[in-house]
């Protein structure tokens, strides 16, 4: 549940300007913001690396997540398919247009946390725990 005692998370936005007046235009503003930054390479090895299975919508990756050992192994690698957007070639416009556009965010979010995004995710997990509860 989400509201005044619980807060509410915004993953992936705003990303643009537009979008930042638009929160503020509905007194939508947050009280805390926290930037991940990860090198573009790393990024892109990420959204290449990333599948899908069809049947169950879980997503693995090819080196960060693979399919489990297990008697239905060879199976779900069989059906696993590569999401539409997961392409460099739209990776690269959409990295484009963060870049064109992160600067205006994070000005507008002066007291952002800028966290490394390139770690373990439980370190990540537990950077955000903490900078959250502060």
């Amino acid at each position: 549940e989400t509201g005044p005692a619980n807060g509410w998370l915004l993953d992936g936005f705003p990303r643009t300007p537009g979008q930042v007046q638009a929160l503020e235009t509905m007194f939508l503003v947050p009280n805390k913001v926290i930037i991940l930054e990860v090198p573009d390479d790393v990024l892109l090895a990420r959204v290449l690396g990333r599948r899908m299975d069809p049947e169950t919508g879980q997503i693995y990756h090819v080196d960060l997540n693979p399919v489990p050992e297990g008697e239905d192994k060879e199976a779900i690698e069989a059906r696993l398919i590569t999401r539409e957007d997961d392409t460099e070639e739209k990776f690269t416009k959409r990295i484009a247009a963060y870049k064109e556009n992160s600067q205006a965010v994070r000005d507008a979010y002066g007291d952002a946390k800028v966290l490394d995004g390139n770690r373990a995710p439980d370190d990540i997990s537990a950077d955000i725990s903490l900078y959250l509860q502060a």
